[in-house]
């Protein structure tokens, strides 16, 4: 476990410090906008104008698109595959295949990745700061190295003495939900490693589509902005009170 926030970085760049170059702000704790002030709100009128009531919560945002470029650029694919009676993986899963069929039905020959996003947090006791790392994986890639660090898409970091909050976090969201979109409608363009290896300069349409999301409790509250585990009606998928 690193010892700090700059361990993490260091730890997250080694093998690729010139794709992850996030771009910082802080979170005001009293109106939830963005600032790039460490010590004040930008906003006007808001009550941290002239200094944050609380230490604000600082997130890295690490854009998405050059990451999932230079994976699918050096590992290859699963092909896609799905047997009605069963299920070994998320590639082969009937919700998957919906997903892929529906969309080729309208767009026949367009190329489809799938990612599965997570979000996930951890107290640093020593330094009694809280670290929340949010990020994706390909579901195409082979599972022996589909969770591989140089593998794992890093959307944002941040750092503070506590858990983000609900607000928070959706601000935290709004960046990397714009870019999702922007990678499953518009798309991008990608040398092939078979191309690569034929010294082909060929270049390849993907579309990206998040279909899923793997969190704990605490984490599922915040991704989908719903009550807390502990309280009633705080489940993602039923509405029981609990």
């Amino acid at each position: 476990m690193p010892k700090n926030f700059r361990g993490v970085m260091s730890h997250i760049k080694k093998n690729n410090p010139t794709l992850l170059h996030g771009i910082q702000s802080f979170i005001c704790p009293s109106c939830f906008n963005k600032s790039s002030s460490a010590s004040k709100c930008i906003a006007n009128g808001c009550r941290s104008a002239s200094s944050y009531v609380r230490t604000p919560t600082s997130i890295f945002i690490f854009p998405i698109l050059p990451q999932i470029i230079s994976i699918l650029e050096r590992e290859n694919l699963v092909s896609l595959t799905y047997e009605s009676d069963q299920c070994s993986d998320v590639m082969n899963s009937q919700r998957h295949h919906e997903i892929v069929m529906k969309e080729k039905q309208i767009h026949p020959g367009r190329n489809i990745v799938t990612l599965t996003l997570n979000s996930d947090g951890v107290l640093i006791k020593r330094l009694s700061r809280s670290l929340w790392i949010t990020c994706a994986c390909i579901n195409e890639l082979p599972r022996r190295n589909r969770f591989d660090i140089n593998n794992m898409l890093i959307c944002s970091i941040s750092t503070g003495d506590e858990k983000p909050k609900k607000s928070e976090y959706s601000t935290i969201l709004i960046d990397i939900v714009n870019e999702l979109k922007l990678l499953e409608n518009i798309g991008f363009d990608v040398v092939l490693p078979s191309d690569r290896k034929n010294n082909k300069h060929h270049y390849t349409r993907f579309h990206a589509f998040t279909i899923s999301a793997v969190c704990d409790k605490p984490a599922q509250s915040l991704v989908m902005n719903i009550k807390d585990p502990t309280g009633y009606f705080s489940c993602g998928w039923c509405c029981i009170q609990g």
